[in-house]
């Protein structure tokens, strides 16, 4: 049986970027794949742009998600963020950073099109 997973919940994102081992001033580059397998690469200021747009952010401790959460988040944006999170706690795990990333978005990826297609049905 697998252990429940826990969720943290940060204050602010320069505390979850501390929890993760970032700082806001960090620098080098971000990695990651979207669900259909498309690579992308950015700085580490670009992603944190990027990140402060959607207004949520988190990462995973084995069965911990860490996560913040801004005033601005939508509940699509949350969704896609714990969904993500969850697929990255989910076995098996790849040891490379793309395919582990894909494994993620594609988790993301079928939890709003889930929540999509829910919200048009309820219309």
């Amino acid at each position: 049986m697998t252990e429940p997973i826990q969720i943290i919940r940060h204050k602010t994102l320069s505390d979850c970027l501390k929890a993760y081992g970032l700082s806001p001033r960090s620098r080098g580059y971000w990695k990651w794949a979207d669900h259909d397998g498309k690579r992308h690469i950015t700085t580490h200021s670009k992603a944190l742009a990027l990140i402060r747009k959607r207004s949520c952010w988190g990462w995973t401790d084995k069965e911990t998600i860490h996560v913040w959460v801004g005033k601005r988040a939508t509940l699509a944006q949350v969704i896609n963020l714990l969904s993500h999170e969850l697929g990255h706690i989910r076995r098996p795990f790849h040891r490379n950073r793309y395919s582990e990333e894909q494994k993620a978005s594609t988790y993301a990826y079928v939890a709003l099109t889930a929540f999509s297609a829910a919200q048009d049905l309820l219309r």
